[in-house]
């Protein structure tokens, strides 16, 4: 079976590509992410390979390894503003919108930084979004919807926001119950 690569169109068969250590590392690394991020994954990587030269597969199991733990972490940073919820689709909603805009980038990039600013915007767009639909519940005398109460705790005793849909679809896996 002959394989092409998406992102540069290189072309092994099967059996060369998982010989390679790297990218057999790689690809197994790359299957434990989350649907939605792997979706996004190879046109995302794509933007790391430098001009007129292939991205090579240790720096993409490098880059794959980061995100895992990026989109592992439930949440997202940014500089020195307040860490937001971060659900995988948003992850994959930030890969999305940089491969849009690559033709708008002048060099090739050597972390997930933008990344991480551009998903904590999403992310900070859906939490002020949560909380003005709250804030309109309470105004009008009304509880709020599920969709309208925070998962996560406020982060007022110093702990990291936590994601309870997350922590429950975690526990329900390790138990082994389908959700």
């Amino acid at each position: 079976m002959i394989l092409v690569c998406p992102s540069c169109a290189a072309t092994h068969s099967a059996e060369a590509w998982i010989t390679d250590a790297a990218i057999r590392e790689t690809l197994g690394a790359a299957v434990k992410l989350p649907k939605p991020v792997q979706e996004q994954l190879w046109p995302y990587l794509a933007l790391f390979r430098p001009p007129q030269r292939a991205l090579s597969w240790v720096r993409a199991r490098r880059l794959v390894g980061e995100l895992h733990e990026l989109v592992g972490a439930g949440r997202v940073s940014w500089e020195k503003e307040a860490d937001r919820p971060c659900t995988p689709e948003l992850w994959a909603r930030g890969m999305a919108e940089m491969v849009g805009r690559k033709g708008g980038f002048k060099a090739h990039f050597t972390g997930h930084n933008y990344l991480r600013k551009v998903v904590w915007d999403l992310a900070d767009q859906a939490d002020r979004e949560v909380e003005a639909r709250r804030s309109r519940a309470e105004r009008e005398g009304r509880r709020p919807a599920p969709s309208d109460r925070s998962d996560r705790s406020d982060g007022a005793d110093g702990e990291a926001p936590v994601n309870v849909r997350e922590l429950l679809g975690e526990l329900a896996g390790k138990l082994g119950v389908k959700r």
